[in-house]
């Protein structure tokens, strides 16, 4: 399957000159996580999530009105672009060797006709009926406390690399949250604080604040594409995976699954 089967076809855009509060609330409405940034008809730059959340909890934030602070100052300058008539493959080889979870696809004259993510490539994986959740999930995942700081969930998305931690209090997953979630979270406190306290205000939010509840989850015989299919229709970057006595062994994400689709589909054993 080439990229274009897969792309979003003109995909909703930000000038380089607006704010950030601005995307923050474009992506909410327009319901995506990532945004390319634009200079006239040119391709500048993309904002995402974990962009926003990297940018407000930056100590270089703290002194500022959150109504100041414009896109270029959490883009993402010259991002990684693909042609549309490469193999889906190569897009999810290209994401998973940088790192990152979408490519702006151009055209030969470097046009912007598209963007394609982790989310498009999810859709490859719904054909996918012989392997199981179990074969492709990151075991013994990362999870946190709801009552865990928000601040300190953040370095460990960086730190680790992730985009969703499962939520855990007392064995028991409640819930998942995401680099999403804290970006408006943080956002709302950033905008109303006053900046003599903004930092200690950010600094005592938690898990609880931001996380989404009760949660989707899978098992590790579930089927890849029924994992899929989920995440889709809920929108989630990840799945906790649940034994059959409720424990947390696993979580499959959107990361998993490109993987997969890099792989051609094999499954690499540890």
């Amino acid at each position: 399957m080439l990229v274009k089967d897969l792309m979003v076809e003109n995909p909703i855009t930000i000038d380089k000159d607006q704010l950030v509060s601005f995307a923050i609330d474009l992506m909410r409405k327009k319901r995506v996580s990532r945004l390319p940034v634009m200079d006239g008809g040119n391709l500048v730059g993309i904002v995402t999530e974990k962009d926003i959340v990297a940018r407000l909890s930056s100590s270089g934030a703290a002194g500022l009105s959150a109504s100041s602070l414009r896109v270029p100052s959490a883009m993402t300058s010259n991002p990684r672009t693909i042609s549309p008539e490469a193999d889906a493959t190569e897009a999810a080889k290209e994401m998973i060797a940088r790192g990152i979870s979408s490519l702006a696809v151009v055209d030969g004259e470097s046009h912007l006709v598209g963007i394609i993510t982790k989310t498009r490539l999810l859709r490859i994986c719904l054909k996918v009926n012989k392997i199981y959740v179990g074969q492709i999930m990151t075991k013994n995942p990362v999870s946190i406390s709801p009552n865990a700081r928000l601040v300190n969930v953040t370095r460990l998305l960086f730190e680790k690399d992730l985009s969703v931690i499962p939520v855990v209090d007392k064995e028991r997953t409640v819930g998942i949250v995401t680099d999403g979630l804290i970006a408006l979270a943080m956002f709302n406190i950033f905008d109303k604080a006053d900046r003599k306290h903004l930092d200690k205000q950010i600094r005592q939010l938690t898990v609880s604040s931001a996380m989404r509840p009760a949660p989707p989850f899978s098992r590790p015989d579930s089927k890849v594409k029924d994992a899929a299919k989920t995440m889709i229709e809920e929108r989630l970057k990840g799945l906790p995976v649940l034994d059959y006595k409720e424990r947390l062994v696993g979580i499959v994400s959107k990361t998993d699954m490109t993987r997969l689709v890099s792989n051609k589909f094999e499954v690499q054993l540890p």
